[in-house]
């Protein structure tokens, strides 16, 4: 007999299909079956389908937890996602920072919290962090998911290379998408319709750098990550062991620029997908 209800992983996807024959073992009234797919770290439910028998979906398996409920919200099946170590970013994050003992960092850029390479190595309180979000909705429930870590600071503001109010753009049809450069949305085939406008509050990197001692830095701000870094101060790279940006969307030849100048400075580049690593041990 065919399983009444598939959960697998395929790849980088969750994969659920729910059989013609549930039928048989759940009364009609409580069909159709809704799938959550629910945040590990601040359970929040990223997504949520009503599946019919007989129907599939499938959706991103990363730090998601899928739970299957009745019509009337009886749980009949929770799948825990598990370690996400297929992405290897993820694994050399905690590895750098647990291994060089690094004891404060920057994430600029951190969304929701509802992934990053960063959530094993501070949720575990093996590191503090500093976790800005720009986005006033995405930042709301960043503060509701991880307020509860006394070693977690929040900042609600956009990130510069100066201290300045800054045009800040959003796509209204996907969490999370945002950038300080119209361009980089309209450069993914995103409508004029679609992006909405606001004057943002932007904050120096090297002024944040200054407020504490630093001795991380993960920068995710859509195509800006190479200004911020050539931004900083001499002093800044004295500190700073570990580096990481995201180089997708940015010119090559000036992701070349940055990589020369951190070398110059005594750092290792690694590639590792759409990231950079730059450590100095």
């Amino acid at each position: 007999m065919k399983l009444s209800i598939k959960v697998e992983k395929q790849n980088d996807k969750w994969f659920v299909e729910i059989s013609s024959t549930i039928s048989n073992f759940i009364p009609k009234k409580e069909l159709p079956l809704k799938v959550n797919f629910i945040n590990a770290y601040n359970r929040v439910v990223e997504w949520s389908i009503d599946l019919e028998p007989g129907t599939w979906c499938t959706y991103n398996l990363r730090n998601n937890d899928v739970e299957i409920t009745t019509k009337s919200n009886r749980i009949i099946k929770k799948v825990p996602s598990g370690p996400f170590f297929d992405d290897l970013i993820e694994d050399v994050f905690y590895t750098c920072v647990v291994g060089n003992n690094l004891k404060n960092g920057i994430v600029a850029g951190a969304g929701r919290g509802s992934y990053g390479e960063w959530l094993d190595a501070v949720v575990e309180n093996q590191t503090k962090a500093l976790l800005i979000e720009p986005q006033s909705k995405e930042y709301k429930v960043l503060v509701d998911s991880f307020s509860k870590y006394s070693n977690i600071k929040f900042l609600n503001k956009g990130v510069s290379t100066q201290k300045e109010i800054r045009e800040f753009f959003i796509y209204t049809n996907q969490i999370g998408l945002s950038s300080l450069d119209k361009n980089h949305l309209l450069d993914k085939n995103i409508s004029e319709n679609d992006i909405h406008q606001v004057n943002m509050e932007c904050e120096s990197l090297s002024y944040l750098l200054e407020q504490d001692e630093y001795d991380w830095l993960r920068l995710d701000v859509e195509s800006l990550d190479c200004d911020l870094i050539q931004s900083l101060k001499p002093q800044h790279f004295n500190t700073l062991k570990y580096i990481q940006y995201e180089h997708l969307n940015i010119l090559q030849e000036k992701v070349k620029q940055t990589d020369e100048f951190l070398k110059s400075l005594g750092y290792k580049i690694h590639k590792i997908g759409i990231d950079t690593i730059c450590l100095k041990n």
